[in-house]
């Protein structure tokens, strides 16, 4: 039976208990026969879970591309992942501390003061 598919697109969503929650595609389309009979077919069928690791993979790769320089590991000496880790553990002490001795001098100027 060949398909003529139209725009019409329906979307579901079902739960299967083997392979997790599922969101399910549904065409519409019409048989090239004489009787031009319209049926659904399903397509497109992802499970939320391949969805989820998409979406943690996409993130690995962004963490990398921001934090990592290209070529890494080929690039770089053998420790810079842990200089790197604790480099950036420096520079948030460092914006932390500023915000609070911002804040204290702020409040002993009496600026954001309840009373």
């Amino acid at each position: 039976m060949k398909f003529r598919e139209y725009n019409i697109t329906v979307s579901s969503s079902s739960s299967n208990s083997s392979a997790g929650k599922e969101s399910d595609s549904f065409v519409l389309g019409a048989s090239a026969g004489a009787d031009k009979t319209l049926v659904w077919r399903r397509c497109n069928a992802v499970t939320v879970d391949a969805k989820a690791r998409s979406l943690l993979n996409r993130l690995r790769q962004v963490g990398r591309d921001l934090f990592l320089p290209v070529g890494y590991p080929d690039s770089v000496a053998e420790g810079y992942l842990e200089y790197q880790f604790y480099d950036s553990l420096q520079g948030l002490c460092t914006y932390l501390r500023g915000v609070v001795s911002t804040s204290a001098v702020l409040v002993a100027a009496g600026v954001g003061d309840a009373e």
